[in-house]
């Protein structure tokens, strides 16, 4: 076939496409799910087909079907229409135009209700609980990945091979979106299918994610593509499973991403609208953080309840919350209600700020000055380095030694995260002290000193130029309930608040936050206990190969060339750790149970 009847022929197809969408009644494809329905119920009863099995059905369906297609496409007159309507048959452009065009809708008039329903059919998750961020990235996901079976990938393999190609390729897509599950069922006798699809898919794959990043905001794009191969990770922005078209679970290649993360890579780094997303790309790119236990579910098939999740840094043995007292439910936010007085009484200063945990203030800050020079230490806390950055402040890695007579800020964890590094207050005091003197300001990020208060600047404030940040997710266990603290001067935190808006923290994590801070007999139990199960951490890390390079009594961090794969390795076994690609480097929080000391040690051993 010459290149010029290939290009007249793909014409052809997406126009055909174009006018007419997907077939609605006799659809090729739906009679062919229909006979790999036959088909399996006989090879695989009860789950009991192995590879074997699965490979002679695949063969079954496949081989004849693309034999014929081969000969048809070969004969003089008809192989041209017969080729057309093939690729017709095997694109689905206008499809996904069709079932994104109703949620972006539906979010532009803020019908969420509809937005979900739209997006429950494209994803096979589900969606009754994703708020508008949650259908939006789904919605984005699903198209975007979706573009490379049922575009791109059906193009290529036309182009090379013809409808034959064409064909083949759509056939084993669909067998792979019906078998290649890691449930028991299908977990061996759907391998072929998912084996070839991801051979079928790794050139294709790759081009649709040149494409969209080309197409997007192309160094950052290409700079997550980087970052992904270093990784070798199955991931999006923060860790989403890789492929998610129509199914929720995410296949490994042995030593590389899954051939379409590519497309979700893409997706996550800024693809710019068109006219078919309008409002769905309307939620900024996210980094990586811990957590993501749901996604870990998708990209492993392990359920959520046997997963052990070492990734966050959060006490497993939280402050216990009593039940809430209905009202408290009922009631706006209120300023008097003896939050501020626990928090001043807790952090020894009266100048706190609730806030919706520490991470809308990292978000706000670098609002309140004028474009700057801003130092941060790296690696560090990333949502720092990237929101500065992108409030237009010049952002530089800094250490220690450089001191801060070029800088206009200086924003510090202590102790880092996730290197645990501690720095003398006399150090801290004398870097204010420079700053403060020209108008600058020291921001020290306080998140996991808790279990070590006397490392604390919290006391020292307000002091012109110093803000300590402070969370109650990390020591006290109360991720969930989003309350963080900003320790500054009167004037600054007035400007903050007013930036944040009424009602920063609601009423049941104010009522919350307020018992824990007063629990002062917890807080005197529980530090002793978390410093000892760090140290115990550190052990039982450096025992097994992998001594950690520093640490906090909420978690350890160990530095070595083999991170990834031994993320991967704890991963497969249920156990999820923090993976940094820069420089390579695992962050592992405490275990809670005995059983999950067992457990973590028993996996390190294997």
């Amino acid at each position: 076939m010459g290149a010029v009847l290939s290009a007249l022929l793909v014409a052809a197809a997406l126009l055909l496409d174009a006018l007419f969408g997907e077939p609605r009644r006799f659809h090729p494809l739906a009679g062919f799910g229909r006979l790999a329905v036959w088909l399996e119920a006989r090879f695989n009863p009860d789950g009991r087909g192995r590879r074997l099995h699965g490979a002679a059905a695949l063969a079954l369906l496949v081989v004849p079907a693309v034999a014929l297609a081969g000969w048809l496409q070969q004969q003089p007159v008809e192989g041209a229409l017969f080729s057309a309507l093939v690729l017709y048959a095997a694109i689905g452009l206008n499809s996904l135009h069709q079932h994104a065009e109703p949620v972006a809708a539906a979010l532009a008039r803020d019908d969420l209700d509809a937005a979900r329903a739209g997006v429950s059919m494209m994803v096979s998750r589900d969606t009754a609980a994703l708020d508008a961020e949650g259908v939006s990235r789904a919605t984005v996901e699903s198209v975007l990945e979706n573009g490379n079976d049922a575009v791109f990938g059906a193009l290529f393999w036309f182009l090379v091979a013809g409808a034959a190609g064409a064909l083949g390729y759509r056939l084993v897509n669909t067998l792979d979106a019906m078998w290649g599950y890691k449930t028991p069922r299908y977990l061996n006798f759907g391998w072929a299918a998912a084996r070839l699809d991801d051979g079928l898919n790794f050139v294709p794959a790759r081009l649709t994610a040149l494409s969209y990043a080309l197409l997007g905001r192309t160094r950052i794009a290409l700079a997550r593509w980087a970052f992904s191969w270093a990784a070798r990770r199955c991931i999006t922005d923060n860790w989403k499973p890789a492929r998610r078209w129509g199914r929720a679970r995410c296949r490994r290649v042995a030593t590389s991403p899954a051939p379409s993360s590519w497309c979700a890579m893409a997706c996550c780094c800024g693809w710019r609208r068109s006219p078919w997303s309008r409002c769905l790309w309307r939620v900024p790119a996210m980094l990586e953080h811990g957590g993501g236990v749901l996604a870990a579910v998708a990209c492993y098939g392990i359920e959520p309840a046997d997963w052990l999740d070492l990734s966050t840094g959060i006490n497993p043995a939280g402050w216990p919350v009593p039940p809430i007292p209905p009202a408290v439910w009922q009631r706006l936010p209120e300023a008097g209600d003896g939050l501020v007085s626990a928090a001043a009484a807790y952090f020894g200063s009266a100048c706190a700020l609730p806030v919706a945990g520490s991470q809308a203030a990292i978000q706000a800050l670098p609002r309140l000055r004028a474009a700057g020079r801003v130092g941060v230490p790296h690696p560090a806390y990333a949502e720092h380095a990237h929101a500065w950055r992108a409030a237009g402040h010049a952002v530089t890695a800094w250490q220690p030694e450089q001191g801060v007579a070029t800088l206009d800020v200086l924003v510090l964890v202590h102790p880092n995260n996730p290197g645990g590094q501690l720095y003398s207050r006399a150090d801290l005091l004398d870097w204010h002290a420079e700053l403060a003197a020209r108008g600058g300001w020291l921001v020290v990020d306080e998140a996991f000193i808790d279990a070590t208060p006397d490392a604390s600047l919290a006391g020292l404030c307000p002091r012109p130029g110093l803000i300590v940040l402070r969370s109650l997710g990390k020591f006290f266990g109360l991720a969930g309930a989003r309350v963080g603290f900003v320790l500054a001067e009167p004037a600054l935190l007035g400007a903050l608040d007013d930036r944040l808006g009424p009602w920063a923290v609601s009423a049941p994590s104010r009522w919350v936050a307020r018992a824990a801070l007063a629990d002062t007999a917890w807080q005197q139990a529980a530090r002793p206990a978390l410093l000892a199960a760090g140290a115990r951490l550190a052990d039982l890390l450096r025992r097994h190969g992998l001594a950690p390079a520093g640490g906090t009594a909420l978690f350890q961090w160990v530095r070595t060339a083999d991170a990834a794969a031994w993320h991967e390795r704890l991963a497969r076994q249920g156990i999820l750790t923090r993976l940094f690609a820069d420089p390579p480097s695992l962050r592992f929080g405490l275990p809670h149970h005995e059983t999950d000391w067992a457990r973590l040690a028993a996996a390190l051993a294997a």
